[in-house]
């Protein structure tokens, strides 16, 4: 399966729906991945575009992640949509060993952009594109 490397576009309040949405688009095309959620899981990811919001990050990421990851570095993040549900998974590293654990998609997507990890999704995930590029 292709995938595509993202950066964070956008994240704003959708009126037409009445939901929160962040824009992830593809860091070489005019693609983008529109994510909708609830204003506590926006403010995650606002409040991350601040710097210094989470403090202690090896904290937060054994928070999010549920299990010690010291040790590791955080690789990347993918997300995907099996059986049209989104999820995100984080993928550590450490030497020639590699741990992926799935989690909360606002968090992941603060975390990846905080360490400055690629943001990855499936080329088919993309539904709104533009023909200007």
């Amino acid at each position: 399966m292709e995938s595509k490397e993202v950066t964070i576009d956008s994240v704003r309040y959708a009126e037409a729906n009445g939901k929160w949405v962040t824009i992830l688009k593809n860091k070489y095309k005019a693609e983008y991945f529109p994510i909708y959620m609830n204003a506590s899981e926006a403010n995650i990811i606002k409040k991350e575009l601040i710097p210094g919001w989470f403090g202690d990050l090896w904290g937060y990421e054994r928070f999010l992640v549920g299990r010690d990851v010291r040790g590791y570095h955080l690789a990347s993040l993918i997300i995907d949509e099996p059986g049209g549900i989104i999820r995100a998974r984080l993928v550590f590293r450490k030497d020639y060993m590699t741990m992926e654990t799935e989690c909360p998609i606002a968090g992941a997507i603060a975390l990846a952009y905080r360490k400055q990890v690629k943001i990855i999704i499936a080329e088919s995930s993309f539904c709104i594109t533009s023909n200007n590029s």
